[in-house]
């Protein structure tokens, strides 16, 4: 892009109000929201798919973004579906 690194954060925050880190950070959490609801795999599985290589940590930033654990937010969702 031919830009610094601090130009590249300012416009970035500038266009989506988020730095890169905090729209990366949102991204990830949204995909593993998608993975849990929507499919069975693990949430070992899901961090890995996601690149965290902890799933302590996944379910840690999960809990904090969402305030229920990936396991959880699956079976309060899971039951919504059913009735």
């Amino acid at each position: 892009m031919r830009i610094s690194r601090t130009l590249f954060f300012k416009k970035m925050k500038a266009a989506s109000g988020y730095s890169p880190n905090e729209y990366l950070y949102i991204l990830r959490m949204k995909d593993a929201l998608r993975l849990i609801v929507s499919t069975d795999k693990t949430v070992s599985k899901i961090s890995n798919a996601l690149g965290y290589y902890d799933s302590n940590y996944l379910s840690k930033t999960f809990k904090k973004h969402f305030g229920e654990t990936p396991s959880a937010y699956k079976i309060k969702h899971s039951k919504r579906n059913v009735i």
